[in-house]
């Protein structure tokens, strides 16, 4: 457990912006945006929005007994990285959906 504690803070404790305007967008940024959206207008946000759901699926995998850690195999560039291949791809999917598809993915391959 303590590992697991850790590894969450070596993932989220990166993500802390000092800027007002930046930590505003970050509240206001939603997965519910398009990928296109978050790529033209929102790509710093975005980059914190799906560290947070990514962090989120993974304590709740863990809290539930369903899973390990997944995305152990990279890091936070390569997982940006994914979602932005999948973006690129389909302009029109939610945030939420393209992180989503590259989560299961992973987490199928057990990454």
């Amino acid at each position: 457990m303590k590992r697991f504690l850790a590894l969450i803070l070596f993932v989220v404790a990166p993500l802390h912006h000092s800027d007002a305007q930046e930590s505003e967008q970050v509240l206001m940024f939603g997965g519910g945006q398009s990928c296109s959206t978050w790529m033209t207008q929102s790509y710093e946000s975005g980059k914190v929005w799906i560290w947070g759901y990514w962090t989120g699926r993974n304590i709740g995998a863990a809290v539930s007994g369903v899973g390990g850690v997944v995305g152990h195999t990279t890091d936070q560039n390569g997982i940006i990285g994914e979602v932005q291949l999948v973006c690129q791809n389909e302009p029109s999917l939610t945030l939420t959906n393209a992180v989503s598809r590259v989560y299961k993915r992973f987490m199928d391959d057990g990454r």
